[in-house]
């Protein structure tokens, strides 16, 4: 699409044709011709031996031609590869069907030193009067491969460092439109590339949160950034939540909303999921601490109550007790609540059958939890169950036994009605908890109701002097026992000595007894003793109380009278009530809370184990303490006033995040609850309440926040935390009047670095680098990682520019020793650049942009050193920007336009073709050239959507000049190496011929050799397409590339169009001359025709027609002309 007389030169040589035959290797235009070619050439016989080189081949290889003349070719090639090389030469000669032409060969070469090298290598056989040779074309790709490779790696560094972010990246334009984003988001919200370039911001949210993110834009376009905390929409209709970090940024000239995504779904539901757990065990411990103050005409309204608020709290529509009778073959259910709205059950199900839920009753026989959270999915084998479960409109439910002295008592159960609800395993446990604190209540209950009985008939007894009486006779030293003291003991002999009664006792104990009768026989103090007994009838071991006293003194005193008691069963009551006691302590003592009361002066008189567990300290030690010697003295005085507020009754709770000492060193974060506590009279005597260990969430959080602004290699701040950095320098400097200085910095040849020693070893060059760049600066300077190899320095509090030199100088300082990596030593030097704020921006856009531009200042100077920025760097970077700004809209301004040039056939001097040419006016840029604005629209991707304009505009006048001027008349096109990647540039090229009634002959395409450079075989099979139309395919610009044999031979080239540069000076230099002359011979023998482009002259007019050249255009017959101005342009002959 650009003008030949505008097209400039490029790198590259010709290779020789397919030469048919030669009449003599000493021909010695053959040699001309050789040297004239920029590849080497080597003419190769049957047995391998060299015929003939050309300079060029002199040069490549380090020897001279008479030494190469006669030598085997296998000198050129590595010894490791002679042999393999000798035999695919024998194949070549010996075997007909192996002698393609012009097939590119990538082999090694050698050089006479020995060095070898990758060279790209076409064979064309020749027959001559000596045999049949090969005409080898060597061209050395060394530098092409190393700029290939670069290039894939620069690619691939990019797309990994955007999607190497954490969360999803973006970038909006104020329309609210996706314009760049990394795969994360493709991966999270399910949308395709497609899908998210139709997609603005709007769409990634429901309609609700649509006023949050309109106020987020503006913020963002105003301010300067903005955060938003909203649910994003995914593809399929759910949501997760995000938190939104954008900032303004300009590109272009144009202001964008670029930002980062950071996922805190996880992190909401693992509060929640706490939250719940944590309200649920308080919720447990209040109900433990109702049961401790029960009186047992309460007991069934506390179990009710508690059953209201667990029922309550895990948002359930009923919870119950059962308690079973009759061996389990009826149950009751004693005790229900349900939520408002919902039916009760508990008169409908008194004495209800086992048979009615013979499941339930199996599972708590075996003590197992039933967890069924949706019962429509229960098998076959629960239909009787089921029954009932929908008799109740029960949807899920969870069902735990409760055990009473080792034996299952009943079941307490949870109904879900309006919802199917699933329980977690954590839920389960502590209703496990529940279930074992009623199991301890009930024993405790039934405990305390025998002993009341126990003593009732205990007191009847002695009321009704049932006790078990005896005396010892000292003077006939007789024992005589009561008709009840023997039914006690088992010991029915009519007579029984003292001794036979002592011996009662059991032996553990018996000494113990024999020394307290001794002592108050002595002492004429009186004994009471409880003690176990082995009776002798039956063997069991009870548990009697003996009281024994003398009459009178022990000088004058004759007998010791007592009587016992059988306490057997009070002893067993009494350690119920001590197990009982012990497994409520259980409950409370295996709480993951710690539990805790304190005094009015804020010593601890009650803490659970898990304050042990926790903080280490040892609950006995910690005991009569005060609280406030444990807490973070940071968080102690507003500790202290909390505490003081809930002492002097003007708050009855209170709830703090708070830290407090572990014995470790360390502290845990707790979340307190507490509140007062009351004597009988209602004064204030103290508190109680919970810690719960938020310490991971609280790291979490942390971790959140070092993600989203650190930089994980460095550990430096990230672009995010340092774009709000300089934003609060700028401030601060705009309110002091000091100046800030940005200086950019970039690691020189770290790519190098990166490739030789590898990644792992990259990231720990960098991470030395950063410490050097933080040893070098004042300690409130910031020193951040911007991507890659960039960092960033900011000093603020400046009183003049120039106060940034000798920080610059420091810096780069810092790189002249050397980096030990791996055993290795490096030597990384660095550019820098510097921007001065406010003289050259008072924005951080503004700043960072004009650093950089001052760090390539110093790249291109050399690297190593700084340079502070100026307008003149700039004015290069404005005139590109405001060129790619305009171009952008320059087809819908209709600023674009077509003009043409006419191809004159030098066989009849008529005009039969034009080629189109781009032109491009501006109002604010005026005209612009072909070759500043093609290679910007081919970066920016306006390349396609100008190439389909130029086709289509080009082909309409094909048309019409078909009909006016000449049936066969064509034009050609310049299709880019960017449109060519399209796969669809087959079907726009049929739509727009067929559009205009148009055959594939009125349209020529030329392309570039580095369309033919493709790796995927695109451009070769999009050209077979065009060739099967009767497009025209041209080979532009034939010789100022790599073009070679193979080319002309593998793709379907018609014409080829011989560059300007050659034809200019043809008639002056014999060279370009021989050159053109040698291209024309060459077309000749492959069939192709040949276009002349630049013809200014008659003279080079006349030698491209003595030798045959086909076309020709240039200003010799016109400069390119307006559709309008070509319509006057001569039909007939130009003669």
């Amino acid at each position: 699409m650009t003008s030949h007389s505008e097209k400039g030169f490029a790198n590259g040589s010709k290779a020789v044709g397919a030469i048919g035959s030669i009449d003599s290797l000493a021909d010695h235009d053959l040699q001309e011709l050789l040297d004239a070619v920029p590849d080497a050439m080597i003419v190769v016989d049957r047995d391998g031996r060299i015929r003939l080189a050309n300079r060029q081949a002199e040069q490549l290889f380090a020897y001279e031609r008479k030494e190469l003349t006669g030598r085997p070719v296998e000198v050129l090639v590595p010894e490791k590869l002679a042999g393999g090389h000798s035999a695919h030469r024998r194949s070549y000669f010996d075997q007909p069907a192996v002698r393609p032409m012009g097939e590119p060969l990538d082999l090694l070469a050698r050089r006479r030193d020995g060095t070898e090298f990758p060279v790209e290598i076409s064979l064309s056989p020749v027959a001559s009067d000596q045999g049949m040779l090969a005409v080898a074309s060597v061209r050395d790709v060394t530098e092409r491969r190393r700029i290939a490779a670069e290039q894939r790696w620069q690619a691939d560094f990019s797309r990994g460092i955007v999607n190497s972010l954490p969360g999803i990246f973006y970038l909006v334009d104020k329309t609210g439109r996706m314009r760049q984003w990394n795969a994360n988001l493709e991966s999270l919200t399910g949308y395709s590339a497609e899908e998210l370039d139709a997609m603005t911001v709007w769409d990634f949210f429901e309609p609700a949160e649509h006023p949050k993110a309109d106020e987020a834009m503006r913020a963002v376009f105003e301010d300067g950034k903005a955060l938003l905390k909203a649910p994003l929409l995914l593809k399929d209709g759910t949501t997760r939540d995000y938190h939104f970090q954008g900032r303004r940024i300009t590109l272009g000239g144009e202001e964008f909303l670029t930002g980062l995504g950071i996922d805190m779904t996880d992190v909401y539901r693992t509060e929640a999921a706490l939250d719940y757990l944590s309200g649920l065990q308080r919720t447990l411990v209040d109900a433990s601490k109702r049961f401790i103050a029960l009186d047992a005409a309460d007991l069934d309204d506390v179990i009710t109550e508690v059953l209201g608020r667990v029922g309550s709290y895990c948002s359930v529509d009923r919870s119950y007790l059962f308690c079973f009778r009759q061996g389990r073959s009826l149950m009751d259910n004693t005790h229900e609540w349900c939520a408002p709205g919902i039916k009760p059950e508990i008169e409908n199900l008194q004495g209800l059958p086992r048979e009615a839920v013979p499941r339930v009753v199996e599972m708590m026989e075996r003590r197992e939890v039933m967890h069924v959270p949706r019962v429509a999915d229960l098998p076959p084998e629960w239909d009787s169950d089921r029954v009932v479960f929908e008799e109740e409109d029960i949807q899920s439910l969870v069902v735990v036994p409760i055990v009473v002295s080792g034996e299952l008592h009943g079941f307490v159960g949870f109904d879900s009605v309006r919802r199917e609800r699933s329980w977690g395993e954590e839920e389960i446990r502590l209703l496990e908890v529940l279930a074992d604190l009623f199991g301890a209540v009930i024993q405790r209950e039934r405990t305390a109701r025998a002993l009341r009985d126990s003593e009732t008939l205990r007191t009847h007894a002695e009321r009704l002097g049932h006790l078990g009486s005896w005396e010892w006779d000292f003077e006939q030293d007789a024992f005589l026992p009561s008709e009840e003291w023997r039914r006690v003991t088992g010991l029915r002999a009519e007579r029984i000595s003292l001794e036979e009664a002592l011996a009662l006792a059991h032996p553990e104990e018996i000494e113990d007894i024999r020394r307290q009768v001794r002592l108050t026989r002595d002492t004429g103090v009186p004994y009471d003793l409880e003690h176990r007994i082995i009776r002798p009838d039956d063997g069991r071991v009870r548990w009697i109380k003996v009281h024994a006293e003398i009459e009178g003194t022990p000088e004058n005193a004759r007998r010791m009278v007592g009587f016992i008691q059988d306490i057997t069963e009070r002893k067993r009551i009494e350690a119920a009530i001590a197990e009982s006691e012990a497994q409520y302590r259980s409950v409370v003592d295996n709480i993951r809370e710690v539990v805790f009361q304190a005094d009015a002066e804020g010593r601890w008189t009650f803490l659970n184990p898990a304050w042990e567990e926790i903080t280490g300290y040892p609950v006995a030690e910690s005991m009569a303490q005060r609280y406030i010697e444990f807490v973070h003295p940071r968080d102690r005085k507003g500790s202290e006033r909390e505490f003081r507020e809930l002492m002097a009754g003007r708050q009855s709770a209170a709830r703090s995040e708070v830290r407090y000492l572990t014995q470790r060193g360390d502290f845990r974060w707790f979340e307190v609850n507490v509140r007062a506590t009351s004597d009988a009279d209602g004064r204030i005597v103290g508190c109680a309440g919970t810690l719960r260990d938020i310490t991971q969430q609280r790291e979490a959080e942390q971790k959140m926040r070092q993600l989203a602004h650190y930089d994980p290699v460095t550990g430096l701040p990230n672009r995010i935390l340092a774009l709000d950095r300089l934003d609060q320098l700028l401030k601060a400097a705009d309110r002091k009047g000091e100046y800030v200085a940005v200086l950019f910095l970039d690691l020189d040849h770290f790519k190098k670095a990166n490739d030789t020693l590898g990644h792992g070893a990259g990231d720990q060059l960098l991470k030395e680098a950063a410490q050097r760049l933080l040893a070098d600066v004042r300690e409130q300077d910031t020193v951040a990682r911007f991507g890659g190899d960039e960092f960033l320095i900011m000093a603020g509090g400046l009183d003049r520019p120039t106060a940034a030199q000798p920080v610059a100088e420091k810096l780069l300082k810092s790189f002249r020793d050397s980096f030990h990596i791996q055993g290795r030593e490096f030597v990384l030097t660095a550019s820098l650049g510097i921007a001065i704020a406010p003289d050259d921006g008072t924005t951080s856009q503004d700043l960072l942009r004009n650093a950089d531009i001052a760090m390539y200042q110093s790249k291109g100077e050399g690297r190593n050193t700084f340079h502070y920025f100026t307008q003149a760097m700039n004015r290069d970077v404005e005139r590109r920007q405001s060129v790619e700004e305009q171009l952008r809209g320059a087809l819908s301004r209709d600023e674009l336009s077509l003009v043409f040039q006419p191809i004159v056939d030098l066989r009849n001097a008529r005009v039969v073709g034009a080629e189109a040419l781009l032109r491009w006016h501006n109002p604010t840029l005026g005209p612009v050239t072909p070759d500043e604005f093609i290679p910007i629209a081919e970066q920016t991707g306006l390349i396609d959507a100008m190439g389909q304009y130029v086709l289509e505009r080009a082909l309409e006048q094909a048309a019409r000049w078909r009909i006016d001027r000449d049936p066969e008349f064509w034009v050609s096109v310049n299709v880019s190496p960017q449109q060519f990647r399209d796969p669809g540039l087959v079907g726009i090229v049929d739509r727009a011929l067929s559009s205009r009634d148009l055959p594939g002959q009125a349209l020529q395409v030329e392309v570039t050799e580095s369309v033919l450079l493709d790796e995927r075989g695109q451009a070769a099979s999009t050209l077979a397409e065009f060739k099967a139309r009767g497009i025209d395919v041209a080979m532009d610009d034939f010789g100022t590339g790599y073009a070679s044999l193979s080319y002309l031979r593998h793709f379907p080239f018609d014409t080829l169009k011989i560059d300007r540069s050659f034809v200019g000076d043809i008639t002056e230099d014999p060279k370009d001359a021989e050159l053109v002359i040698a291209s024309l011979s060459l077309a000749r023998s492959l069939k192709l025709k040949v276009l002349a482009e630049g013809v200014e002259t008659e003279a080079q007019l006349a030698l491209l027609r003595e030798h045959g050249c086909d076309l020709a255009q240039g200003y010799l017959f016109a400069r390119p002309l307006p559709a309008a101005d070509f319509d006057e342009f001569p039909e007939r002959s130009l003669r």
